[in-house]
């Protein structure tokens, strides 16, 4: 645990250097947003938005000189800084708490030779996975999971995990791999904190004062989620389920809360931001319309790159808003609408090609309707065709939207009021009302296809979501809740329902480890999971002292549970990571075929001394990890128990290839710290 916070914090500082000290160069230079006439707040809420917004694109351009130009700017920073007004930032406390907050849900929780990670690894193992590859191999990524032979392109939105794989290869080894990308988790946070008060400023309600502060606290409230949460947890008690979703989030087809997604899904919030302050930038280019339109089209590109999803969404806004902008003859905006857009896919092309190749998964987008839980599973007990699905699923959306926005629902009705009593719409309004339709509509009727989960769904909601956030701080109040018990209540319920999933996200595997919550089939299926963590960790450890970023290593690829540990603490890539190679994330299942002849024998309960030595021998890869979970960890005349290892414990065996069978025996016990 100590470890994990002294290598987040290092990490976060070093990241001023990515965001806030680069921003404010670039924003000073360019007088984006008349930053030289701001207050110092307000410059710093412009600095991060813009450096979260073009950085990551930047990244990805200069390659190898990105670290020398981050430099620079932030060099030339601090003289600009340090010469401007001196204020108290009213931004620090709101700060300082979300980054505790995502310290305390994200590092792992120790009790002696126990150690559990959040529920949040689930997703993490593999983010971290990328930002390690990015950091040893260089651009363009690599997929870390699947070696045949020869680099394999990373086929994902990855741009902001170039920004914290640039942190971990400065600071390696004082940081690794999972410790800088929560460090970048954090700064999107920052960054939607910044984008919060910046659209707070500019997009204004007339006659309605706002609050960053209260803005910020709605932050804390999610939708009515609560309800069918404790629903489940109270069938899981007195054991009519079996099971119970780990998160308050997955009950249904997902509308994050906004902790959860900061949290969560750090990358999404980075394209979102790019996608927003892009838009602000143009909203506000009353002069220098092909500057800004560059600087947007940065932003937008840098968003395909983050959170291609989000981008998606955004782009067919962007596309409606240049139609309604022509038909109202704003020429000025049309000009910068269409720079940006030009920008855009000039500097998309080189990622986008990336994306295509050979197993990249289902179509891309599938027409459907937004699914109900309840309506999911009466439709399969019932049979129902898809249509009858789809109908009854149309019928049910306004509840389903009631429970997923909760406070949020209610402040969408209000700004309804409030438009359909206008006689003129301004041209703030009806831009974040058309942003709030396109993102409602797309979202409700369209499904990512690539993969099981509904990303488009999911992340691209969050441009509505940000929308009923703005209007929610600027038409409510803390009176307005006094003066309204519904309101209230939605608020509290929402407040309690983020409580409650933090709350589980954090201390669920712990939970189920002590027999008082079930059993997660990803996690463990023992009671052993908190030694198993800590074992593995301590392995991967040792394994990243003793070899260099770009060995290659390789555990068992048909875990029966997934090797979550490997991707969270090896900080290496392998040749084999799954049954399929991971191929999803790049790489030709064809190429899988050959490899997993090779691979899934060495971890049989019969897999023999003469095995090992010969996938060693034919196979680029430095070290062998045995597991306990492994088939070959229980046969008694395997290659596991023959061989001396390099490095065990209770768990986990590593074996170098070429020397294992002659060297002794090496246990540590000591603790997880083996940097050299």
């Amino acid at each position: 645990m100590l470890a994990d916070f002294a290598g987040i914090t290092i990490a976060f500082l070093l990241f001023s250097c990515l965001t806030v000290l680069p921003g404010y160069t670039l924003a000073w230079a360019l007088d984006l947003l008349r930053f030289r006439r701001r207050e110092p707040m307000f410059r710093l809420a412009i600095s991060v938005a813009l450096a979260i917004a073009v950085g990551p694109l930047m990244s990805y351009l200069t390659g190898q000189w990105a670290i020398p130009i981050y430099g620079a700017l932030s060099a030339a920073a601090v003289p600009l800084i340090l010469t401007g007004r001196r204020r108290r930032f009213a931004i620090a406390w709101p700060v300082v708490a979300w980054c505790v907050l995502a310290v305390l849900v994200l590092c792992d929780l120790q009790f002696g030779r126990k150690l559990y990670f959040s529920i949040i690894g689930f997703d993490y193992a593999v983010r971290t996975a990328f930002v390690s590859s990015i950091s040893a191999f260089g651009l363009p990524a690599q997929n870390p999971f699947f070696y045949p032979g020869v680099p394999v392109p990373l086929r994902y939105h990855y741009y902001w995990l170039i920004q914290s794989a640039l942190v971990h290869r400065v600071a390696s080894p004082f940081v690794d791999a999972r410790q800088a990308l929560v460090a970048g988790t954090m700064w999107c946070g920052v960054g939607l904190l910044s984008l919060i008060a910046l659209y707070l400023r500019f997009f204004k309600v007339k006659g309605r004062k706002s609050s960053a502060i209260f803005a910020w606290s709605l932050l804390l409230v999610t939708g009515l989620d609560i309800l069918p949460a404790l629903f489940f947890l109270v069938l899981a008690k007195i054991h009519l389920i079996g099971n119970l979703p780990p998160s308050l989030e997955w009950w249904n087809d997902q509308v994050d809360g906004w902790l959860y997604s900061m949290v969560w899904e750090p990358h999404y919030v980075s394209g979102l931001i790019a996608c927003l302050f892009g838009f602000l930038v143009i909203s506000q280019s009353k002069d220098r319309r092909l500057l800004h339109g560059v600087v947007a089209g940065l932003a937008f590109a840098t968003s395909v790159g983050a959170a291609i999803y989000v981008a998606f969404v955004f782009a067919i806004f962007l596309f409606c808003w240049t139609a309604l902008a022509a038909f109202k003859r704003w020429y000025g905006e049309v000009l910068a609408l269409s720079v940006a857009g030009i920008t855009a896919l000039l500097c998309s092309l080189p990622f986008l090609k990336s994306l295509r190749g050979p197993g990249t998964g289902g179509a891309f987008l599938h027409w459907t309707v937004r699914s109900f839980f309840a309506i999911d599973v009466f439709g399969k007990v019932l049979h129902w065709p898809a249509l009858q699905t789809n109908l009854a699923n149309l019928l049910v959306l306004p509840l389903n939207y009631f429970l997923e926005l909760g406070l949020f629902f209610a402040v969408g009705v209000l700004e309804w009021r409030r438009l359909s009593k206008m006689s003129v719409i301004q041209r703030d309004d009806l831009a974040l009302a058309l942003m709030t339709f396109v993102s409602i509509v797309v979202c409700t009727f369209l499904r990512s296809g690539v993969i099981a989960n509904n990303d488009l769904g999911w992340r691209g909601f969050l441009i509505a979501q940000f929308v009923l956030l703005i209007r929610g701080a600027q038409l409510l109040s803390v009176e307005t809740f006094w003066r309204s018990r519904r309101l209230a209540l939605l608020a509290a319920l929402g407040l309690a329902g983020t409580i409650y999933d933090q709350a589980l996200l954090r201390f669920y595997p712990m939970l189920s480890d002590a027999r008082l919550l079930p059993k997660v089939g990803w996690l463990a299926e023992d009671e052993k999971l908190g030694e198993r963590t800590y074992a593995n960790r301590e392995a991967y450890e040792w394994i990243r002292a003793n070899s260099d970023a770009r060995a290659r290593i390789q555990q068992s690829p048909d875990q029966p549970i997934q090797d979550t540990f490997y991707g969270l603490y090896a900080n290496r890539n392998t040749l084999d990571e799954d049954i399929a190679c991971a191929t999803t994330f790049g790489g030709d299942p064809k190429d899988c075929v050959a490899l997993q002849k090779t691979i899934t024998p060495l971890f049989d309960s019969i897999a023999t001394e003469q095995l090992f030595e010969s996938a060693c021998a034919t196979e680029p890869m430095e070290f062998v990890i045995a597991k306990d979970t492994d088939a070959s960890w229980r046969g008694q005349n395997t290659w596991v128990w023959r061989n001396s290892p390099d490095f065990a414990n209770a768990y986990v065996r590593v074996f170098r290839c070429g020397s294992s069978a002659n060297k002794p025996l090496q246990s540590r016990r000591a603790g997880l710290r083996f940097r050299q």
